[in-house]
């Protein structure tokens, strides 16, 4: 799990990814359905979902300033505002830049 950048799985993702394009039928980039379906993943018109536990309610977000994530956590009342106000609980990008690996 560690060596998640080393040459022996990298060479196992390699092999997986040829093995899902040929099932496929060869590679989708570029077709009407992969073109909606990454647009709709890379939209940033998201809705952030939230998971409550304990008396927050928490949410892990990705966007262009954290390309990693970030877990955060707000109030019900907060959420129902529309525009909530978060406290960032955990940053994996500060988290990758702090220790100088990186963790996803």
């Amino acid at each position: 799990l560690e060596e998640v950048l080393g040459a022996r799985a990298l060479a196992w993702v390699h092999a997986g990814n040829e093995q899902a394009i040929e099932r496929l039928g060869g590679d989708p980039s570029g077709s009407p359905l992969y073109n909606r379906l990454y647009s709709i993943l890379t939209s940033k018109e998201k809705i952030p979902h939230i998971r409550k536990i304990g008396d927050s309610y928490y949410n892990f977000w990705t966007d262009n300033d954290n390309p990693r994530g970030v877990l955060r956590k707000t109030s019900l009342e907060s959420y129902r505002t529309g525009c909530p106000t978060w406290d960032i609980v955990l940053s994996i990008d500060a988290l990758n830049e702090k220790e100088g690996t990186s963790w996803v």
